[in-house]
């Protein structure tokens, strides 16, 4: 039986994650009661029809949530067996998206700005408690998408409960908050300055091949696998279940994403769960 709570932040993906859950499979309930949610945890259990549930619970639960923390602490001492999904965003990224919609936030009686920190305080708590944790900020709804279906499609990988979060970025954009590990490729050379590659991403087979002509790309790759396939059970150990990788370069178009994607290929054939994403190429105009 695979049971998820999926909360997280109002406007960062809960319904979209929700709905791409029911497509794979899982038997999904919106919005339930704080109170009947061991009532519900218990059925899901028992029926030996239902093999993954999904239910979100969030601020819409009011006063009740904040209940929350120590009710899950009880059902993991009672034995149930469950994993927490908390969705997050960067709060310019969340009203960007409230206004887009027009939608009211469920935090009532307050500007927006001011119901988005409310609600990341109620939540902070559950998402303590949260074994996967994803920043939608950058994600498109497909985007999102693979992320659920490579979390919960039900393929086989090594070190199944251990996702690697692999993103590019550009540290002219700042480096992302969330990563464990930052590696900076600055030192590789710079395909930009060469007008024929120019115009092309890190996806490209002309800037993958024009970049591991050089004999340091080469081993900082090696190099980089390895450290990754060696943190991977260490990290697992430790009791995480991801383990979110930043690559940067100066634009995050050319040389980190690169490098992210033949890191991506490799880990990928030796059978590990990787998540890879491009925080800011399409910001510098490529397709």
């Amino acid at each position: 039986m695979n049971f998820v709570i999926v909360t997280g932040l109002s406007g960062a993906g809960k319904t979209q994650a929700l709905r791409r859950m029911e497509d794979i499979g899982f038997f999904c309930v919106d919005n339930l009661p704080m109170s009947m949610l061991e009532a519900f945890m218990q059925m899901c259990h028992d029926d030996e029809s239902i093999e993954r549930a999904a239910v979100v619970i969030d601020s819409r639960a009011g006063e009740k949530l904040k209940n929350a923390y120590k009710m899950i602490n009880d059902f993991r001492e009672k034995g149930y067996e469950f994993e927490i999904l908390f969705l997050d965003a960067q709060d310019a990224s969340l009203v960007r998206r409230f206004k887009a919609t027009h939608r009211l936030h469920p935090i009532k009686g307050c500007t927006l700005v001011d119901g988005i920190a409310r609600e990341r305080k109620m939540l902070d708590q559950l998402k303590e408690l949260a074994g996967h944790v994803i920043d939608t900020t950058s994600l498109s709804s497909n985007a999102l998408n693979k992320i659920i279906d490579q979390m919960y499609g039900g393929h086989a990988f090594k070190d199944e409960q251990m996702l690697i979060f692999v993103n590019t970025f550009g540290f002219k954009r700042g480096i992302p908050l969330d990563a464990d590990l930052v590696f900076d490729v600055r030192f590789l050379p710079n395909p930009y300055w060469v007008d024929e590659l120019k115009a092309f991403s890190g996806q490209s087979e002309q800037i993958q091949k024009y970049i591991m002509e050089f004999n340091e790309a080469e081993a900082f790759l090696q190099k980089l696998y390895e450290m990754v396939v060696f943190l991977v059970p260490l990290n697992k150990n430790s009791g995480k279940d991801q383990l979110k990788i930043a690559i940067g370069c100066t634009g995050g178009m050319h040389r980190s994403v690169a490098i992210a994607e033949l890191l991506n290929q490799r880990l990928i054939k030796e059978g590990y769960r990787v998540i890879l994403s491009h925080r800011d190429m399409k910001k510098d105009g490529t397709a």
